[in-house]
C-alpha cells in the first residue's frame, strides 16, 4: 500500500476515538477467520451494517479497511468496488470457494492420517491434534472421538496388539487416557522388541484402567 492509501486511512479515522482494527490478513483461503476478526471489529465500531448496506454512512471507512486488509493479490480486485458491501460479498465469494477446498484436503488427510516409522507417539499426536485445530479453523469441528478413531487406526503395525484390546472392549478411550497408555506400550516395545507383547504386558499389569 503506497503512502497516498496510508494518508486516507488516517484522513477517515482522525477525530474518530478508539478505532479498533483488524488483525487478520485475508490470504483467500482463512476466511473464516478472517470473516470473525473483521465483523467484530466492525460491531465494536458501530459499522457492522456496512457489510449489508449499500448506502451505509460508514461504507467508505469500512472500505479503506478492508482494502488494507487483503493480501496484495487481492487489493486490486477491491479497487474496483465501490462500497464495504460490494467487496466483503466478493471476498465471501473467494473465501468460501477457498475454504471448502481447504477443508477438503483436510478432511481427507484426516482419514488418510499414518503415523510415520521415524515418529512417536507424542509426535504422531501432536500432528493429529494440529489437524484437528486446521479444521476447527476451516469452520469445520471435529469430536474428540472421530480424531481418537484415526489416531488408533493408522497406528504401525506395533501397536496392532493395542489396537486389537481396544476393538474388543468396544470402548473408545478419551485422548488423555490413549496418550499415555500408548506411550506405555511404546516404552514396553522399545525393550521387549516389536512383538506385540508390549500391550499385552500393559494390559494384564494394569487390568486394563
Amino acid at each position: 500500500m503506497g503512502d497516498a492509501a496510508v494518508n486516507v486511512v488516517a484522513t477517515v479515522t482522525m477525530g474518530v476515538s478508539s478505532i479498533l482494527m483488524p488483525k487478520v490478513v485475508f490470504k483467500g483461503d482463512n476466511w473464516n477467520e478472517f470473516r470473525r476478526d473483521v465483523e467484530n471489529c466492525f460491531l465494536y465500531n458501530v459499522w457492522a451494517s456496512a457489510l449489508t448496506s449499500l448506502d451505509d454512512p460508514a461504507t467508505f471507512k469500512a472500505l479503506i479497511v478492508l482494502r488494507r486488509q487483503v493480501a496484495q493479490e487481492y487489493q486490486i480486485e477491491l479497487s474496483d468496488c465501490e462500497n464495504a458491501k460490494v467487496a466483503w460479498d466478493h471476498l465471501k465469494n473467494i473465501g468460501e470457494r477457498s475454504s471448502s477446498a481447504k477443508l477438503i484436503v483436510l478432511m481427507r488427510t484426516l482419514h488418510s492420517l499414518k503415523m510415520q516409522s521415524e515418529e512417536n507417539v507424542y509426535q504422531y499426536f501432536a500432528r493429529g491434534k494440529e489437524l484437528r485445530q486446521m479444521l476447527a479453523d476451516a469452520g469445520e469441528k471435529i469430536e474428540e472421538r472421530v480424531l481418537v478413531l484415526a489416531l488408533l487406526t493408522g497406528l504401525t503395525n506395533r501397536f496392532r496388539t493395542f489396537v486389537d484390546i481396544i476393538m474388543v472392549s468396544g470402548e473408545i478411550p478419551k485422548l488423555e487416557v490413549l496418550l499415555p497408555k500408548l506411550v506405555a506400550v511404546e516404552s514396553f516395545e522399545s525393550q521387549l522388541g516389536a512383538s506385540g507383547d508390549g500391550a499385552l504386558a500393559l494390559f494384564s499389569g494394569s487390568g486394563r484402567n
